[in-house]
């Protein structure tokens, strides 16, 4: 295995939610609550972490629509951003799911006790970026809600689209002590 998969995988696991590297260096995503692990390809990994922001896909395409069709009713635009984010949990929970290896019991604190010395500064740095990012998009969005003039209809979508990239950055903040705290399922 080359040093540049490596640095790939430390990353992944860093910025996906519940995706670990096992020691035999496969991408796992643990489901908490039933102890199951499931082994993804390197092949599918980005598939599987584009399924994994379904919620704020549904809501960006749900904005745009919103933004694009100004005279379109904004139950429709949630509608169509709900619809959106239905089939893709459908997708990933019926199909891309099923078609992965299952390790049941999988317990991934298990697998890693030294996990702080194997995260580089790099690796940190752009953690820190994209949470950074995220919250200060966030609050940007939320802030602006509040001081430009604008619809009701308008309000409600900035404010959802700025509370959903805030939550990314929390996210991120949380899965980020976790994993340097190396206590990942407490």
């Amino acid at each position: 295995m080359t040093k540049t998969k490596n640095i790939e995988m430390k990353e992944a696991d860093l910025r996906s939610h519940s995706i670990y590297s096992d020691k035999n260096g496969r991408y796992v995503y643990y489901i908490k609550r039933k102890k199951r692990g499931y082994i993804i390809p390197h092949s599918d990994i980005k598939v599987f972490e584009f399924f994994q922001a379904r919620i704020f896909i549904g809501v960006v395409v749900a904005t745009l629509i919103n933004n694009v069709k100004s005279d379109m009713n904004i139950y429709l635009c949630f509608g169509f951003g709900f619809l959106l984010y239905l089939l893709m949990e459908l997708y990933y929970r019926f199909i891309l799911l099923k078609k992965y290896s299952i390790l049941d019991k999988y317990e991934p604190e298990n697998e890693y006790k030294g996990r702080n010395e194997r995260y580089s500064g790099v690796t940190k740095s752009a953690n820190n970026f994209m949470t950074a990012t995220y919250l200060g998009f966030g609050t940007m969005i939320i802030f602006l809600t509040f001081i430009l003039n604008i619809s009701n209809n308008e309000r409600i979508m900035m404010a959802l689209l700025g509370v959903v990239c805030f939550s990314y950055g929390l996210i991120n903040i949380y899965n980020y002590r976790h994993f340097i705290n190396g206590s990942i399922a407490k």
